[in-house]
């Protein structure tokens, strides 16, 4: 039987630890501004150690996405003359702007790397970053609580 009461340091099992501190990842140069400003939110807003090497290229993706979905929106809407959403083809038929689908793949690309990433909400973990639900507004109704009754 081993001795009772505290161990001396000599005794204890400690192991030193190096802890180095973790700098965030910088966006890549290739990203357009949009993509960086996409990056950097991204990046703070999660803890520093959150992305490792192996997610950066899929967060490159998915700000890429994003501001592919937000140069198309400002080519379309931005301006003094936003585009057409409807525009004329070389056929003659009438068709959406290819804008919109330019927008719309981005958008559904940058949707799936979010949940992939998980950095969108519905894909983290319910308990974690989210404040007690109120009860709802029937709680209590079945059975109440008399104890505050006089």
């Amino acid at each position: 039987m081993g001795k009772r009461g505290p161990k001396s340091a000599a005794n204890a099992n400690v192991v030193a630890l190096n802890l180095v501190p973790v700098s965030r990842p910088a966006p890549p140069d290739r990203l357009r501004p949009h993509g960086v400003q996409a990056w950097e939110q991204t990046v703070d807003g999660l803890p520093a150690s959150y992305f490792d090497r192996a997610s950066l290229p899929l967060l490159e993706q998915y700000c890429a996405a994003i501001a592919l979905a937000a140069e198309a929106e400002d080519a379309l809407y931005g301006g003094d003359a936003p585009a057409e959403l409807v525009i004329r083809a070389p056929s003659g038929r009438m068709v959406a702007n290819p804008l919109i689908a330019i927008i719309n793949s981005a958008t559904r690309s940058a949707a799936s790397l979010s949940t992939k990433l998980r950095i969108s909400r519905s894909s983290r973990p319910k308990d974690r970053g989210r404040s007690p639900s109120p009860s709802p507004g029937r709680a209590g109704l079945m059975f109440r609580d008399d104890s505050d009754a006089d």
